[in-house]
C-alpha cells in the first residue's frame, strides 16, 4: 500500500517502480493490489488505463491511482496519485505546505522520477494531486 507521510498517501520508489513497469493489462489485473484491505474500491475504465479510487469511510479519505497508458504494450507515461479529504479534515493548505508535501515525494521517488503537486478544492473535497513521470 501507500506510504504516510501525514495526512496525504505517497507511493514508495518500489511501488512507483512496479507500477512503471506494468503494461496495460498487468495494470489492470493488479490495481486493487494497491489499495488496503477494507476499503471500498471503485475502478473506472479509460482509453489510457484503469483508474482505480479507494475510500474509507471511518477517516472519510479517498485515493485514486491512474496510470495514463500510450498503448497496450508500454508502461505507463505518467502517473496520477490523488488524495481525497473532505472539506476542513486537512492541514490548511500553502505555497510553502504544498512545496513541502512536493519535496518530500520528490526525495522519497528519487531522481528516476519527477513529482509535481497540486491542491485543489472542489465542491466540498479538498484534493492533492501528484503526478509521477519516469524521467
Amino acid at each position: 500500500m501507500f506510504t504516510n507521510r501525514g495526512q496525504e498517501k505517497l507511493l514508495s520508489k518500489d511501488e512507483a517502480d512496479r507500477v512503471f513497469a506494468m503494461t496495460k493489462g498487468e495494470w489492470e489485473t493488479n490495481a486493487p493490489r494497491f489499495i488496503a484491505p477494507g476499503w471500498e474500491l471503485v475502478s473506472c475504465k479509460h482509453e489510457t488505463g484503469l483508474q482505480l479510487i479507494g475510500y474509507e469511510p471511518t477517516t472519510e479519505f479517498g485515493v485514486s491511482l491512474q496510470p495514463f497508458y500510450g498503448n497496450d504494450i508500454d508502461p505507463p507515461t505518467m502517473l496520477i496519485l490523488g488524495n481525497y479529504f473532505a472539506q476542513g479534515r486537512l492541514l490548511p493548505m500553502t505555497d510553502q505546505l504544498e512545496a513541502d508535501i512536493e519535496a518530500v515525494a520528490q526525495q522519497s521517488l528519487g531522481a528516476t522520477y519527477s513529482v509535481t503537486v497540486k491542491h485543489n478544492i472542489i465542491n466540498d473535497l479538498e484534493s492533492l494531486e501528484i503526478r509521477i513521470i519516469k524521467t
